[in-house]
């Protein structure tokens, strides 16, 4: 269902670690590992390219979790994007 799409790293200090959807709850749990203290952004964008959500969390040096509630969105082929600090990586996700 899941796979990655597009990585664009210098340092590779971000990756996505596991993508989770609870279909009962209408969420997705996606945990993110990462190699520094930093502030990461999650970005939720529909086949469209239109960012639909976006939360930041603050990474505590090796992961950050990110809970998404994904019921008011259609269902469909979508894109997670990660990043911090110029990284980025993405992850095509269906709902």
């Amino acid at each position: 269902l899941s796979e990655i799409v597009a990585v664009s790293a210098f340092g590779k200090s971000i990756a996505f670690e596991s993508v989770i959807q609870n279909t009962s709850e209408g969420s997705i749990t996606v945990n993110l590992q990462s190699s520094d203290n930093q502030i990461v952004t999650l970005s939720l964008y529909d086949i469209a390219g239109r960012e639909v959500l976006k939360q930041e969390a603050q990474s505590n040096g090796t992961s950050t979790k990110f809970w998404i509630p994904v019921s008011q969105f259609a269902k469909g082929i979508y894109m997670l994007k990660a990043g911090s600090q110029g990284e980025a990586i993405v992850r095509k996700v269906r709902l």
